[in-house]
């Protein structure tokens, strides 16, 4: 599956119309706005174990942006394959360097990584949380108002991550 593809099935199929969907609704959950308690901490840890495999995912698909949607790649296909050994030396780190310099691509990737490391990040603390008294979430309000709060930033870390691959160009450019 080509990278286009993949970023359409990860970033859109996956993360925004499964993952946020589910993560929207363990918020509301802890906030009350959907009852549904008992399932809570069941739900939550799927959903957990979900993102593990997701993240993995998003890490190769961020990481095969650059092999795969950099103008550098051209030149390994015809025409431009058949250029000389000289220019194939210097030609398609020029183009690729100019390409990032001109869509920013470098800010793009990083902005990617940080917010998906964001997102590993809150999920790992959301883990340890409900190993460290999953029972004890449904009876303290100071717990649920943490948990809360982890999975409202996991939540936006993951928006922001979605946001920060579609603004990753669709098709190569130059």
């Amino acid at each position: 599956m080509n990278w286009q593809k993949r970023r359409n099935k990860i970033n859109h199929d996956d993360l925004k119309n499964d993952f946020a969907l589910r993560v929207f609704k363990l918020a509301n959950m802890l906030s009350g706005e959907v009852v549904d308690a008992k399932k809570m901490p069941s739900d939550t840890l799927q959903t957990m174990k979900e993102w593990s495999k997701l993240s993995i995912d998003i890490k190769g698909l961020i990481n095969d942006f650059l092999k795969e949607m950099s103008p550098k790649s051209l030149f390994d296909i015809l025409p431009l394959s058949r250029c000389d050994e000289e220019t194939l030396s210097w030609l398609p780190d020029t183009v690729e360097s100019e390409w990032k310099k001109q869509y920013a691509i470098d800010n793009l990737c990083n902005s990617a990584y940080i917010n998906k490391k964001n997102a590993d990040m809150c999920a790992e603390k959301i883990c340890e949380y409900l190993k460290n008294g999953e029972n004890s979430i449904l009876q303290s309000n100071r717990n649920k108002e943490t948990l809360e709060n982890l999975v409202i930033n996991f939540q936006h870390s993951i928006d922001g991550l979605s946001e920060a691959i579609s603004r990753l160009p669709r098709r190569i450019m130059i």
